[in-house]
């Protein structure tokens, strides 16, 4: 019973922060459209703190698409190791 409410929360705030991370992606400009930039060819000198600076709302965005993929990796590995000791404790018994 636990365990289905458990799946039934972190499923939905999964799939909330997925669609933020593609919201959040999406609405960040383009800098650069070609291939090279895929790869970070294009952010050389941003990488290392030349070139203009990004608009606050550019920083910002980028800021929250990382806090929440991180949130969201850390979730995913959450519910396995929980999965993992709930699924070994139900084996023991």
């Amino acid at each position: 019973m636990v365990f289905d409410t458990l799946q039934i929360v972190t499923g939905a705030l999964l799939l909330l922060m997925a669609v933020l991370i593609i919201v959040l992606t999406i609405a960040q400009d383009q800098k650069s459209q070609d291939l090279g930039s895929a790869f970070g060819g294009g952010e050389s000198d941003n990488l290392y703190g030349k070139g203009g600076g990004g608009s606050s709302k550019e920083d910002a965005l980028k800021r929250l698409t990382t806090v929440i993929s991180v949130i969201f990796f850390l979730t995913i590995l959450a519910v396995n190791i929980i999965a993992l000791i709930l699924k070994n404790s139900a084996a023991a018994q």
